[in-house]
């Protein structure tokens, strides 16, 4: 999903859910945290939130100024969904940025 919550992409087993109110939840948790780190601790490289509740696990990671949100279920270990999100984001980089200078033409 794009920074200011517009959902490019996304997979989902269940089709109930509600894939747009979740990528706007998650943008605005992502763009909160980062104003306030700006604010209060004077840093511009937030990286990752977890989250962990009590209907599951949301990971929230920056690839190359876009957002990676993966949804998990409460029994899943946080440290794996972490690990994963960093992995994808390290993939995701190059060819993120290549579609974001494609987009400037």
């Amino acid at each position: 999903m794009t920074l200011e919550g517009s959902l490019v992409a996304y997979t989902n087993k269940n089709d109930d859910d509600d894939s747009t109110s979740s990528a706007a939840i998650a943008s605005n948790i992502w763009s909160s945290y980062v104003q306030l780190g700006q604010m209060v601790l004077h840093c511009n490289d937030l990286e990752l939130i977890m989250v962990d509740g009590k209907d599951g696990q949301v990971v929230i990671a920056n690839a190359a100024n876009m957002l990676l949100c993966i949804f998990a279920k409460p029994s899943a270990p946080m440290g794996l969904i972490k690990a994963k999100a960093q992995l994808l984001c390290r993939h995701l980089d190059k060819p993120l940025k290549s579609l974001k200078s494609q987009d400037t033409y």
